[in-house]
């Protein structure tokens, strides 16, 4: 099946986070790294949903929140659609997300990808070159642009204390 070429337009909002500083954080091992999802999550902000899951090592899915003391340190966000017949992203056409904390709406990402090929499957990624250190809970809202039979999303990032 021929691949879809993609112009990616990703932009990221990158509100500093008061009092820390890039240097006092750091992943020291790969088990420490998260991969975020939103699993059957509660609405929030009109169309989108809680991010409460995770994806272990092992593929399976456990249940995610940032626990009391800590931070979650957001690196980046993945998204694609699928490839079903007749699905994915009609040329042209844009997908998207916009990642929000659930409590104030404030925008930590957004991103979004032009198909600028025939109709199927499409990804981006956005990269956050500026850490965003996140204590609440985050609502990711999938539905930027129109596709046809959704678009999944991974949040990648870490826990740390949170001094």
């Amino acid at each position: 099946m021929m691949r879809k070429q993609i112009l990616s337009g990703l932009s990221a909002l990158v509100l500093a986070a008061p009092g820390i500083a890039a240097a006092q954080v750091a992943l020291m091992h790969p088990s420490e790294s998260i991969v975020a999802i939103s699993f059957l999550g509660d609405s929030c902000h009109g169309n989108g949903s809680t991010v409460n899951s995770r994806i272990m090592p092992d593929g399976s899915v456990a249940p995610f929140a940032i626990p009391r003391g800590y931070a979650f340190m957001v690196t980046g966000v993945d998204y694609a659609t699928g490839d079903n017949p007749g699905g994915g992203t009609a040329a042209g056409a844009r997908i998207g997300y916009i990642l929000r904390t659930v409590d104030s709406g404030t925008v930590i990402a957004e991103g979004y990808s032009i198909n600028t090929g025939a109709q199927g499957s499409m990804t981006g990624q956005t990269n956050l070159s500026t850490p965003m250190t996140i204590t609440s809970e985050l609502c990711i809202d999938r539905t930027v642009g129109n596709v046809i039979g959704g678009t999944r999303t991974w949040i990648r990032g870490f826990l740390f204390r949170n001094k």
